[in-house]
């Protein structure tokens, strides 16, 4: 994960910050398997877990979010625009079917071991 960020700072990636708050968020999520989407739930397809949400409600509560017009909130989360950089990244797949959107572990986080 320090590579992405550091080639990102060095001009050569897209990979921010932001985007690692994103990931742990969603690894979080897959953890527990309980989703922190508005709207969002999870089913299991072959024995795994699978995020499952209606396209418009890729976001977070406002609780969640944050604002810098808030006190101490630190800026606005951008769930779509992170989970592109995820999926293009391989840590996510995500396949779009009549207006809903099916979120699944990538090969990335799969290769991981849980502890």
């Amino acid at each position: 994960m320090f590579q992405y960020l550091a080639s990102a700072r060095k001009g050569r990636g897209t990979f921010s910050l932001a985007d690692l708050g994103m990931l742990v968020a969603l690894l979080g999520m897959f953890w527990n398997e309980q989703t922190l989407f508005v709207g969002g739930r999870f089913i299991k397809e072959d024995g795994e877990p699978v995020l499952v949400l209606r396209e418009d409600e890729l976001r977070f509560p406002t609780s969640l979010e944050g604002s810098p017009m808030m006190a101490e909130g630190s800026g606005f989360v951008r769930p779509k625009a992170a989970l592109r950089v995820l999926m293009r990244n391989g840590f996510f797949r995500v396949e779009r079917d009549g207006g809903e959107i099916r979120i699944n572990l990538g090969d990335r986080v799969k290769a991981l071991s849980r502890p």
